[in-house]
């Protein structure tokens, strides 16, 4: 991963006491804001970074079925690579939430 890409995509990674510091600012190539989270070491903050670039954002909207008829549900918002792994992540999440009242899982990438 070049340098440029950490600043195109707003990340700033610092040493402070014995780790690093990774925060990230919605910029306009890249609207997520991350939190000061702290890594042991520079390179899984870089790691974390890189995963965090290629990830992208998902909106899954359920329909169940709980016996008064049919109802639909936003689940939190889901971050994967790929469809099928928002895919596999909406199921997981609809299944906690909504049980085996579940009919259909619509997964689409949030702009």
């Amino acid at each position: 991963m070049e340098i440029k890409d950490l600043i195109d995509n707003g990340y700033l990674i610092y040493p402070e006491n014995k780790g690093y510091i990774l925060e990230k600012v919605p910029t306009q190539t890249n609207k997520k804001k991350i939190e000061k989270t702290s890594f042991e070491t520079i390179e899984s903050a870089l790691l974390f970074a890189e995963k965090s670039i290629e990830s992208k954002e998902w909106k899954a909207i359920v329909r169940y079925n709980r016996g008064l008829g049919v109802e639909y549900k936003t689940l939190k918002t889901i971050e994967a690579t790929s469809l099928e792994g928002a895919k596999l992540q909406a199921i997981k999440e609809a299944e906690n939430v909504l049980g085996d009242h579940i009919i259909e899982i619509k997964v689409v990438e949030n702009f």
